[in-house]
């Protein structure tokens, strides 16, 4: 994989990791709003928050472990760095996915 493509990786999950934060920030707010009213969507809003969380998350860790590569691969980083980091990353990740497997259990069905 060419640097190029690493760097192009992280700066679009970057930017894809803050549009899932504005549009959580924003479906939460509808859902709040909603969730005061008969017959309002806040349950569907809800879970557009809960969802973009999901793809905020999952951006960030792909964001944090091609740039890590990234600067890897260029030398800015020394290789027991980049691997101490890139471990950081699957442990992170690793907790993400519990996490998400102990939210999703909690959602309701629909």
């Amino acid at each position: 994989m060419g640097t190029a493509l690493l760097h192009l990786i992280a700066q679009w999950a970057g930017a894809t990791a803050v549009v899932a934060l504005l549009g959580c920030i924003i479906a939460f707010a509808l859902a709040l709003q909603f969730s005061g009213q008969p017959l309002a969507p806040a349950d569907a809003a809800f879970d557009l928050a809960r969802r973009l969380a999901l793809l905020g998350g999952v951006a960030v860790i792909v964001a944090c472990a091609a740039s890590t590569l990234y600067w890897w691969r260029m030398g800015v980083a020394a290789g027991a760095v980049a691997a101490a980091i890139e471990l950081g990353i699957a442990i992170a990740s690793l907790a993400f996915a519990v996490a998400v497997r102990a939210l999703r259990a909690r959602a309701p069905r629909p």
